[in-house]
């Protein structure tokens, strides 16, 4: 679909009848799988679209690709799948995107830490939050 709207096809909406696409829950959905490859296919994608893109002069493209690369940075990270988040955020900066998303503290955490960093620490921290943590004073008085 995106392919098709850089090189200018012409989309239709339909108000009512027949559709298209139908969201479905099956396992083995692209949008649903998670995975090394699944980012390595993404960012791929979405750089040989940056690239098509240009050919075809769609510079307005490039915040939203930016984005697009900030969340497959943010994913792989999430992930431990550090050589694609690295790549992936490189390609962000490349493209013009400055600073971080989220809340303010999650923004400042993440310019002083990294992107990569700031998810590892709150990553360690929910799993101490969920379960206790290592001095067993979770859910008791500290008198």
């Amino acid at each position: 679909m995106i392919k098709g709207l850089l090189k200018g096809v012409r989309v239709a909406v339909a108000h009512r009848g027949l559709g298209v696409y139908v969201q479905h829950e099956h396992p083995d959905r692209v949008s649903k799988r998670a995975g090394r490859e699944i980012l390595a296919s993404e960012l791929s994608c979405f750089q040989d679209l940056w690239t098509l893109a240009q050919a075809q002069g769609q510079s307005w493209t490039q915040k939203n690709l930016a984005q697009v690369f900030y969340q497959i940075a943010y994913e792989a990270f999430a992930n431990g799948i550090d050589d694609v988040g690295h790549v992936a955020l490189f390609r962000a900066r490349q493209l013009g995107l400055k600073g971080h998303k989220s809340s303010f503290a999650r923004r400042m955490l993440s310019g002083i830490l990294g992107l990569r960093n700031k998810l590892r620490l709150t990553g360690i921290l929910k799993v101490r939050r969920v379960f206790g943590s290592s001095s067993g004073t979770v859910n008791r008085s500290m008198k």
